[in-house]
């Protein structure tokens, strides 16, 4: 059954959520939304958390959510140990990590990751926070019906995004150059430094858009109101040499895309929910459907019961009816007889396994980063993305664009897409500005 996990990205100026959908056989992109922290004289902890519960009061269903503390809260360390068993690492990281951070190791809560090892040695990132932050942290949440699953830590989470794009080396080949992800935040800008998908260094920079705003409104005398605009509507980055693979790694949606993704894998990451903050979940959902699972319950039983009565009973009759069945059966699929039941099965399981696929064959994030590259690029067109839901066998997107002609263009773009088949467009209608807005149908052929 597919469930919901909800990535957040804690904002001083807004909360950013990134809803990924996880089944057995996929995850899919269900949809991003973006909630402003309310203005005020609460402290700003509280205001972000009225934020959180205001935009999960907008996600239809039930969904998981995921924080990250921010990177001003943590201690990053890098340590080198002569040794690679699991155990020893766990048994050390404390009494290394001890020496090289300013708090007594009872007072805070720490976590840590291999990021590197050789037959020799490995090399652990530890993170650590004080208690009472997390403490803290936890309650204010909670104190507005939110319950996080998990804490991961921001400057280290966004190794998941790498994971996207980065392959370690294989034997025989060199290590690949060291790439960057720096996000930069209203009041805090946090980089994630790696190779080949390793974290080598991670840090949060206590200045970020709202010292960008500053500077505009200093340049241009301009109210902080109107910079601010002008910052988010009119600025942008350009580097041709390296653009952005997908709207997500581009975007501010980053670390929420992150933290989601962390949430969904399941795969080992930094969480500082230990200790006294561990987390508990809540059986409220299983009460609920106590009568369901009771009857599932009664059905196993009684399943489990005339199982093992068949297997107790001399059927002589019944068993040489059933074997005959088998023998046609995999006469059938196999191209041979077979009375060997317990074998059969192991062979269908066998095969049954290696034909699932992990993902589909073309996933969401295989179509973001097509649709980012077909899309013209920022010196030919002007283009803002409102809303964009991909779904099995169709997307919706909308935004806006400077011409008529420019939703001609990317329909034109979309349509050189593989799984895409047809593009529709939507009525298109002017903005304030002069600028257009317009909406696109597009049917997929990929699951």
């Amino acid at each position: 059954m597919a469930h919901t996990i909800c990535g957040i990205d804690l904002g001083s100026y807004s909360v950013k959520f990134v809803l990924l959908e996880v089944s057995f056989r996929a995850t899919r992109l269900r949809g991003m939304l973006e909630t402003a922290v309310p203005a005020g004289e609460a402290p700003l902890g509280e205001r972000q958390a009225q934020a959180v519960r205001a935009g999960l009061a907008e996600i239809a269903g039930e969904s998981v959510p995921y924080l990250a503390l921010p990177g001003d809260q943590l201690s990053i360390r890098l340590l080198e140990l002569p040794f690679t068993e699991a155990r020893k690492i766990d048994q050390v990281v404390g009494y290394e990590l001890e020496g090289q951070i300013v708090h007594a190791l009872e007072d805070v809560v720490y976590d840590h990751l291999v990021v590197g090892s050789t037959e020799s040695a490995s090399t652990v990132l530890a993170v650590a926070a004080k208690r009472d932050d997390v403490g803290n942290a936890i309650a204010v949440l909670e104190g507005e019906g939110v319950h996080p699953r998990a804490l991961f830590a921001a400057p280290v989470v966004y190794r998941q995004l790498a994971r996207q794009f980065v392959e370690g080396p294989r034997d025989g080949e060199e290590a690949g150059p060291c790439e960057a992800i720096l996000d930069i935040g209203h009041a805090r800008t946090n980089i994630c430094i790696m190779r080949d998908g390793r974290v080598l260094a991670a840090r949060t920079i206590m200045r970020g858009g709202l010292q960008l705003t500053n500077a505009i409104a200093q340049a241009f005398a301009a109210p902080l109101d109107r910079a601010e605009q002008a910052k988010r509507g009119e600025a942008h980055l350009i580097t041709p040499a390296n653009p952005a693979r997908t709207p997500l790694e581009s975007s501010s949606f980053a670390l929420a895309a992150a933290i989601a993704l962390a949430g969904s894998r399941g795969s080992k990451e930094i969480d500082l929910r230990r200790g006294p903050h561990v987390y508990r979940a809540s059986f409220s959902v299983m009460r609920q459907k106590a009568v369901h699972l009771g009857g599932l319950l009664a059905a196993l039983v009684i399943a489990g019961g005339i199982d093992v009565g068949a297997a107790l009973s001399n059927l002589g009759a019944d068993r040489r009816e059933l074997d005959k069945q088998l023998k046609t059966a995999t006469q059938e699929l196999f191209g041979a007889p077979r009375d060997d039941a317990e074998a059969v099965t192991q062979l269908l399981r066998k095969g049954y396994r290696e034909e699932l696929a992990p993902v589909p064959k073309a996933t969401a994030f295989d179509l973001l980063d097509q649709i980012s590259r077909k899309i013209p690029p920022a010196d030919k067109i002007k283009i803002d993305i409102m809303e964009l839901d991909i779904r099995p066998k169709k997307t919706f997107a909308k935004g806006t664009v400077d011409s008529a002609s420019a939703v001609d263009d990317i329909t034109a773009k979309l349509k050189e897409i593989d799984c895409y088949e047809e593009v529709t467009k939507g009525a298109i209608t002017e903005i304030s500005g002069g600028g257009k807005q317009f909406s696109l149908n597009v049917t997929s052929k990929c699951p």
